[in-house]
């Protein structure tokens, strides 16, 4: 997590030579596929991944009126229902992607619609068990309404497709004889609220 906080704070350099426009810090519960879990002479089988916390933070600024580009990262940490019962359950997902927004000014209200595009790593607590990174987008729609000329509230709800293969395992131990997997696409949906500051 600390290299995406590393990128975010690189990033929000920006204004100095770009017209920065946004800041949004979002707290919000997210609901995941399950995964299949691959086990030497055992039957695949599905895991569930409890529906989780998700804090994410963007920075935005102007690209024309508006529109706007910026960068967007999040963390979760989930556990795995169902592993084999040696193997530690914690997954920690971590999103950095770079996002364009339309808006839709109302007076004091705006709606936005973002589409997005980056990677996401995911990490296995189990020391056993490999991290891996996988292309990821987003598509997201949320309001926002504007307390004040500098600061606004909103929610937001996100589409997080996580790019995965069904070529075997994801996360390997030695030999692979454990692994996990998903079919082509890991979907999670997310819903959440937050708060922004315009600069």
């Amino acid at each position: 997590m600390l290299r995406m906080f590393i990128l975010f704070l690189g990033l929000s350099i920006v204004p100095m030579t770009v017209n920065s426009q946004e800041l949004s810090v979002n707290y919000g519960y997210v609901w995941s596929d399950s995964i299949n879990v691959y086990q030497s002479g055992f039957v695949p089988k599905q895991v569930g991944i409890e529906d989780m916390d998700d804090v994410s933070a963007s920075l935005d600024f102007n690209y024309q009126r508006n529109q706007t580009i910026g960068v967007f990262v999040s963390q979760q940490s989930a556990q795995m229902q169902g592993t084999p019962a040696r193997f530690d359950q914690g997954l920690t997902l971590q999103h950095v992607q770079f996002i364009g927004s339309k808006l839709y000014p109302q007076g004091n209200w705006t709606h936005r619609v973002s589409l997005g595009l980056g990677f996401t790593y995911l990490s296995p607590d189990e020391r056993e068990f490999s991290s891996h990174t996988r292309l990821s987008g987003q598509l997201a729609v949320g309001t926002r309404f504007a307390v004040t000329p500098k600061v606004a509230i909103g929610i937001e709800a996100r589409w997080l497709p996580i790019f995965m293969n069904n070529s075997g395992y994801i996360f390997c131990n030695g030999g692979c004889s454990v692994g996990f997997g998903s079919d082509n696409i890991l979907n999670q949906f997310s819903v959440g609220a937050g708060v922004t500051f315009r600069f």
